[in-house]
């Protein structure tokens, strides 16, 4: 797999992440999505570790690409999410699914969406079609404006959790259904 061993001195996050994607797209095409996931959340949590701790040598234009490639691993792990969710073919019957799957689907296309001014590739290519497909499939099936989705502009949002910009963490707070 992708060895995620950290070396303060040499930092080539580029070549991890490119690695890191060819294998979680040979893991999507196999429909192997809990072996997508794990890639996905270790590599968010051994260099979001280290991003938070800055134990990398490098200066703050090579920490603001990290950043960027931990918002696309969390697009990435979002969408593996997404597509494990939406196996069954009845998921859209359930109330709860179905909102998890639009809470998730509007967090993955924002990360996505944000990372593609930086990157393109099979990987961006294939999470922004599907992504519209599923968009798509939520208004044929539940019409236009038949749900809620509430936005807001914000410079910075930090998790409530781990404290970082929640686009990079692994926390989703939920509040309980009424």
């Amino acid at each position: 797999m992708i060895n995620m061993t950290l070396n303060s001195n040499s930092v080539d996050f580029d070549a991890d992440v490119s690695n890191l994607v060819e294998t979680w797209l040979d893991l999507m095409r196999k429909k192997q999505h809990d072996e997508a996931k794990i890639l996905c959340i270790d590599f968010i949590a051994t260099y979001g570790l280290a991003f938070k701790q800055r134990i990398f040598e490098v200066d703050e234009n090579e920490y603001n690409k990290l950043l960027i490639l931990l918002v696309l691993v969390k697009g990435l792990h979002d969408y593996t999410q997404l597509c494990h969710i939406t196996t069954s073919g009845d998921w859209h019957e359930n109330n709860a699914t179905v909102e998890e799957v639009w809470i998730k689907l509007c967090d993955c296309r924002e990360r996505i969406k944000f990372v593609s001014q930086f990157y393109q590739g099979e990987a961006i290519e294939r999470v922004i079609k599907d992504s519209d497909g599923l968009e798509m499939f939520f208004r044929d099936v539940f019409g236009n404006g038949s749900y809620l989705s509430p936005g807001i502009i914000m410079d910075k949002y930090l998790c409530s959790i781990c404290h970082e910009d929640s686009r990079a963490c692994l926390h989703v707070v939920r509040s309980p259904l009424l």
